[in-house]
C-alpha cells in the first residue's frame, strides 16, 4: 500500500495535480522529479547487489524465489551507460528498489551477452528491462529520464504487473480501462529501446498518436509527451509532421515541470522539430527558437541537475544555430569554447569522463573548432576508460578534415585498443569500412582487415548475433558497393569475402532468411 500510495503521488505530480492528502499525511509525499538530490539518494556504500552467476541462472532464481528481475545490458565503452553508473546506479534510492529484484548486468562483451540480446530484443547500449519472475517483461526505463523517476517507475512497473503491450492493447481498445499509473507507465516507457517488441517499427509514430488522443485530458503532461513522441517518431520518415508540433514545443517549453519531463527530447530533437514543423510563420519560427534557447540557457544555469544534462543544452543550441546558419558565429564558438573547458573541469570519476568529455569535443568540431577538438580528444587518451572510443571521433574528424591517412591510422589503433569480442568486432568493421570509403584501391588491406575480423568473430564465440549480426550487414552492404568496379581482383576478393560472411551467418542462424542479405 505504501508503494502504492507513492507511486499514485508520482503520477499526479506528473500530470500537474496535487498528490492525495492520504499519501502526504502518510509520509509517501512524492519527492517532485525536480529535486535531483532527494533524501536518500546519497550513493549507497554496498551498491546494486548485482547477480554473481550467468543470465540462465538468474532467471531460474528468480523463478524459485519469485522474484521479478532488473536486466541492465550495456558496455563499459558506452558513454550513456557510464552516465547511468555515475548518476543513477549510485543513488541511495535506485539501490534500495533494486534490492526487491534480482539484479543482473549484462556486459556486451561477456560470453553469450550478443545471443542474450537477441533473446531480449535490445538494440542499444544502454538497455534496461523490468521483467516478471517468470521472464515476462513487464518495460522498459529510458536512459535518458530524469534521475528521480527511475525509483518510481520500478515502484510502478511491479504495483501495476501488466506488461506494457497488454496496456498497449488495451489502451487502443478500451482506453478507459486504463488507470492513471497504466498511462504513466506508457509515457514513460522507452519506446526507442522497444525495438519492435511491443508493435513495428512502423507503426509506432501512428499509435504514440493514438495513445496521446486517447490519453484522458486530465492527465496533460503525459498526454503532452506522447504526442512529442509521437512527433518524433516520425523525423526519420518522409511524412509531415502533424500540424500542431509548434504549438506543442511552445506548449512544453512554457512549463518547467514539462520541460524536465521530456528535456533529453527537447535537447535531441527541438531543432529538427522545429525544421519540420508545417507552414509556422517566420516570426512564430524565431519565438519558438528564441524560446528554445532561453530555456536551455536555464537548464544550463540549474545547478541541481547532473553535468551531462546542462552539457547537452548545447547540442541544441548548436542546432538552432545552423538552422538560421549561423553554426559558426564567433559568439557560438565562444560559447562552447567555454563548455568543453567547463565540462573537463567538472568531470571528476572516470565514469563521469567517460559519459560526456566526448560530446565536449565533438561541439567544438561541430562549430567549426576542430583543431581544439583534437587536442581535447588527444589529451584523454591517457585517462579514459575506453581509449578506443576516443580514437573512433579522432578519426572520424580526420575524415571530416579531408586527412584520409591520419583517420585510417587513428580507426586502425582504435580497432587495436578495443577488447572484447563484441566490441572489437564493431571496431574492427569501423576499420574495415573506413578502408573501403578511404582508400578503395588498397585490395590487399581491406581483404587483410576482413579476414582478421571475421577469424576474430569465428574465434571469439557469439558469431552473428545482435549488434556484431548489424555490424556485419553493414560490413556485407560495402563490400557488395565495393565490388561495382572494374577491377577483377576487387570483385573476386568482394565476392570471396561476402560467400564467407554468408556460410558464418548460416552457420550461427541456420537456414532462414536472416542470412539472405550475404547471399
Amino acid at each position: 500500500m505504501r508503494k502504492l500510495l507513492c507511486a499514485l503521488a508520482l503520477l499526479l505530480t506528473a500530470c500537474g495535480q496535487q498528490a492525495p492528502d492520504a499519501a502526504r499525511a502518510a509520509g509517501n509525499a512524492l519527492t517532485p522529479a525536480t529535486s535531483p538530490s532527494p533524501p536518500g539518494t546519497k550513493a549507497h556504500a554496498a551498491g546494486i547487489d548485482w547477480f554473481d552467476g550467468s543470465v540462465e541462472e538468474a532467471l531460474s532464481t528468480a523463478r524459485s524465489q519469485d522474484r521479478p528481475l532488473f536486466l541492465y545490458w550495456g558496455a563499459e565503452w558506452c558513454p550513456p551507460c557510464n552516465q547511468i553508473k555515475s548518476t543513477i546506479f549510485v543513488r541511495e534510492d535506485f539501490i534500495a528498489r533494486t534490492r526487491q529484484f534480482i539484479a543482473v548486468y549484462l556486459d556486451g562483451d561477456s560470453a553469450g551477452a550478443q545471443r542474450w540480446g537477441d533473446h531480449f530484443g535490445t538494440s542499444g547500449y544502454p538497455t534496461l528491462i523490468v521483467l516478471q519472475p517468470d521472464g515476462t517483461e513487464l518495460t522498459r526505463l529510458s536512459s535518458g529520464m530524469d534521475g528521480a523517476r527511475y525509483p518510481e517507475v520500478l515502484d510502478l512497473a511491479l504495483a501495476r504487473n501488466r506488461p506494457v503491450p497488454q496496456l498497449l492493447a488495451t489502451a487502443l481498445s478500451a482506453p478507459g480501462e486504463l488507470a492513471i499509473e497504466d498511462w504513466s507507465l506508457l509515457a514513460l516507457y522507452s519506446w526507442a529501446a522497444d525495438n519492435g517488441r511491443s508493435l513495428p517499427v512502423d507503426q509506432l509514430p501512428e499509435t504514440l498518436s493514438r495513445l496521446a488522443a486517447s490519453c484522458p485530458p486530465q492527465l496533460p503532461l503525459l498526454r503532452q509527451r506522447l504526442q512529442l513522441l509521437a512527433a518524433i517518431a516520425l523525423l526519420d520518415s518522409e511524412q509531415a509532421l502533424p500540424e500542431g508540433v509548434t504549438a506543442l514545443l511552445s506548449g512544453i517549453t512554457a512549463s518547467a515541470e514539462a520541460v524536465r519531463l521530456n528535456l533529453t527530447e527537447l535537447q535531441y530533437y527541438g531543432a529538427d522539430l522545429l525544421a519540420r514543423s508545417t507552414n509556422p510563420g517566420a516570426e512564430e519560427r524565431e519565438q519558438l527558437a528564441g524560446q528554445l534557447r532561453r530555456v536551455m540557457q536555464s537548464v544550463f544555469a540549474d545547478d541541481s541537475l547532473p553535468i551531462k544534462q546542462r552539457l547537452l543544452t548545447t547540442r541544441l543550441l548548436i542546432d538552432l544555430a545552423e538552422l538560421e546558419d549561423m553554426g559558426r558565429a564567433p559568439d557560438l564558438q565562444d560559447l562552447v569554447r567555454q563548455r568543453a573547458r567547463w565540462a573537463d573541469e567538472q568531470a571528476t570519476s572516470p565514469y563521469l569522463r567517460q559519459s560526456l568529455i566526448y560530446n565536449a569535443a565533438w561541439y567544438l568540431h561541430d562549430v567549426g573548432l576542430s583543431q581544439e577538438a583534437l587536442a581535447m580528444f588527444e589529451a584523454e587518451l591517457e585517462r579514459a576508460v575506453s581509449p578506443h572510443y576516443y580514437m573512433s571521433y579522432l578519426s572520424t574528424i580526420e575524415e571530416d578534415l579531408g586527412h584520409a591517412d591520419k583517420a585510417l591510422t587513428w580507426a586502425r589503433r582504435a580497432w587495436e585498443k578495443a577488447s572484447g569480442p563484441a566490441t572489437r568486432t564493431q571496431w574492427g568493421t569501423s576499420y574495415a569500412l573506413a578502408l573501403i570509403r578511404l582508400d578503395p584501391s588498397d585490395t590487399a588491406s581491406v581483404k587483410s582487415a576482413v579476414v582478421q575480423l571475421l577469424d576474430e568473430m569465428q574465434a571469439g564465440g557469439d558469431g552473428f548475433y545482435q549488434r556484431s549480426f548489424k555490424r556485419m550487414r553493414r560490413l556485407n552492404a560495402a563490400l557488395k558497393d565495393w565490388s561495382d568496379s572494374q577491377d577483377a581482383q576487387r570483385r573476386a576478393v568482394a565476392a570471396e569475402l561476402r560467400t564467407r560472411l554468408h556460410q558464418m551467418c548460416r552457420v550461427d542462424l541456420g537456414e532462414g532468411d536472416a542470412c539472405e542479405d550475404f547471399a
